[in-house]
């Protein structure tokens, strides 16, 4: 890891960090709600999150794979995609809380699906208070959470490949981790720890879990 933490590139735009929150919010939601045994209620559903996006007007900010569900009828997608779009709400808490909406969450525990769109006023006319006044987090906190983020998605595809143990404790700065919060993330000269224990220690269901849950918030905190 480097040793020194480099400032973002150029200012992010808070506006639209918000618009996309409520779009990927509107993905999540249409995706956990798609059952077809309860295709009516969750079709209205679908048609009432069209109308609150379009209401809010950010619907300039849908990428082309969110169109695709969004106007999709109940059904229609295969389950596949619909389950991957659920884990979007990883994506949606890293911008949630850049927005300054909730404290950071936890990097080895998914989040609540429902608190994390509620925070957003979500289907709420309301929302559009947190778009036009949008702020985001000191410019110090966002780098520190891209690098720590960029070192844990490191190890855990490095672990991925090579299944070995090491020690990582020099990929985290304490100020890093100050800025944050957070817990130390290795215990003392070791590995990456999730749940309390270190890499090698972990079954693949938590190692699976957590690499779609730094994938999607790293993901985030680098996409806008």
């Amino acid at each position: 890891m480097s040793d020194e933490m480099e400032p973002s590139a150029s200012p992010i735009d808070a506006g639209r960090v918000a618009r996309r929150a409520m779009i990927i919010a509107a993905v999540v939601c249409r995706s956990y709600s798609d059952d077809p045994k309860r295709a009516a209620e969750c079709e209205s559903l679908r048609q009432r999150i069209t109308e609150w996006i379009s209401a809010l007007d950010v619907q300039d900010e849908i990428e082309p794979f969110e169109a695709t569900l969004l106007n999709a009828s109940i059904g229609a997608i295969d389950q596949k995609t619909v389950w991957r779009n659920t884990w979007l709400v990883e994506d949606l808490a890293l911008l949630v809380w850049a927005l300054g909406l909730s404290p950071l969450p936890k990097m080895d525990e998914q989040v609540d699906p429902f608190a994390t769109t509620d925070v957003l006023n979500f289907l709420s006319d309301n929302a559009r208070e947190i778009v036009n006044e949008a702020t985001l987090r000191p410019a110090g906190e966002l780098d520190a959470c891209r690098e720590v983020l960029y070192a844990i998605h490191c190890r855990l595809n490095e672990f991925r490949r090579y299944g070995k143990s090491k020690d990582v404790s020099d990929w985290f700065e304490p100020s890093w981790l100050s800025l944050l919060n957070l817990e130390p993330v290795t215990s003392g000269k070791g590995d990456l720890h999730l749940k309390g224990k270190p890499l090698a220690e972990c079954d693949e269901n938590l190692l699976s879990s957590c690499r779609s849950i730094i994938e999607g918030r790293h993901r985030a905190i680098i996409g806008w």
